[in-house]
């Protein structure tokens, strides 16, 4: 065993929640070869399991799940800091948040607004205040943090442009009694994927933008995935955009994006509705404007 492999044990043995579960199982399981010398050393796939189980709380927890928003890197490797008018998003030099401001400005503000109103209403008693902090909680862990959903949602696997011509829309419906997981509070009802041409106006109309702001928007977060690796020297990614909308709840428009190496290790599953909830899946959204519905284009390649 080599000295590299001696310090991938120890950095997972004592760090296993840094990872995805999704993508240590990538690293560590071979089908059809032999087991790795690392995962033997790790406990073999009883330790992998194990692992598997952390909850959305762990993830959450301070120095956990950390990764520079612009180029991807985390600790150990790079040391990161906290945009300090958000705290949510991390970087890991003052060029990555440079870059990046561009796009991230406008969240960042909604972000600060809506924490601050939070703070305000721990004084006023409603009882709202614990939904709009599981709501916030969940926008950065359970959808910022995961790509492995809309990277099959769109079929990026398939074509990776997907992501600069398409949406994903997603209704959630908040259900503070289904589990103490913060994560499970919040059910996805139903997912779309649709052409963002087609569905300007709905997006325009959830986050009260006025005409024309909304391809604006959107064409800046996507430019800006475009600039980061350019400038930061990473591995060729590609961007897409979500926009998250549920009663009661402040819609989201967000950005993600896929490395190329991710891509081209991951088939497309299916079956990715079933990894969003806990017991039934999302259904296929349908979205009507004036009686009309709007074609869904999940399936539909050019």
């Amino acid at each position: 065993m080599c000295r590299n492999e001696r310090y991938v044990i120890r950095f997972l043995r004592k760090n296993p929640e840094l990872f995805e579960y999704a993508r240590l199982k990538q690293a560590l399981i071979r089908p059809g070869q032999p087991e790795r010398h690392v995962l033997t050393a790790l406990g073999g796939p009883a330790w992998l399991n194990g692992a598997g189980k952390q909850t959305f709380k762990i993830q959450l927890r301070p120095g956990v799940e950390r990764r520079c928003f612009t180029c991807g890197a985390c600790e150990p490797q790079k040391k990161l800091f906290r945009c300090s008018g958000c705290q949510q998003i991390w970087y890991c030099s003052k060029r990555c948040q440079a870059a990046e401001w561009k796009t991230h400005k406008i969240s960042c503000r909604e972000i600060r607004r809506e924490r601050e109103a939070l703070d305000a209403l721990q004084y006023s008693g409603f009882g709202n205040i614990q939904r709009s902090a599981d709501w916030m909680k969940c926008r950065i862990g359970s959808f910022g943090a995961n790509n492995s959903v809309p990277m099959h949602a769109l079929g990026m696997q398939r074509d990776p442009s997907r992501g600069r011509t398409h949406i994903i829309f997603y209704n959630v419906e908040y259900t503070p009694r289904a589990s103490r997981d913060t994560k499970n509070k919040l059910r996805v009802n139903s997912v779309g994927v649709y052409r963002t041409s087609d569905v300007i106006p709905e997006i325009e109309a959830s986050l009260l933008m006025k005409p024309g702001e909304g391809k604006t928007h959107i064409d800046a977060m996507l430019a800006s995935v475009d600039l980061n690796s350019a400038q930061c020297g990473t591995e060729v990614r590609f961007p897409g955009v979500y926009i998250l909308t549920g009663k009661g709840l402040v819609p989201m428009l967000g950005s993600f994006c896929v490395c190329e190496k991710t891509l081209l290790n991951t088939p497309y599953d299916p079956n990715w509705r079933l990894t969003m909830n806990e017991g039934a899946p999302p259904t296929v959204m349908c979205l009507t404007r004036r009686g009309v519905t709007v074609q869904n284009a999940e399936h539909i390649f050019e």
